[in-house]
């Protein structure tokens, strides 16, 4: 799964796109 889908990222807050 993709870093952005669930878990938080130093650029995304983590939330599902």
């Amino acid at each position: 799964f993709l870093a952005h889908e669930v878990i938080p990222d130093a650029d995304s807050i983590g939330e599902p796109s």
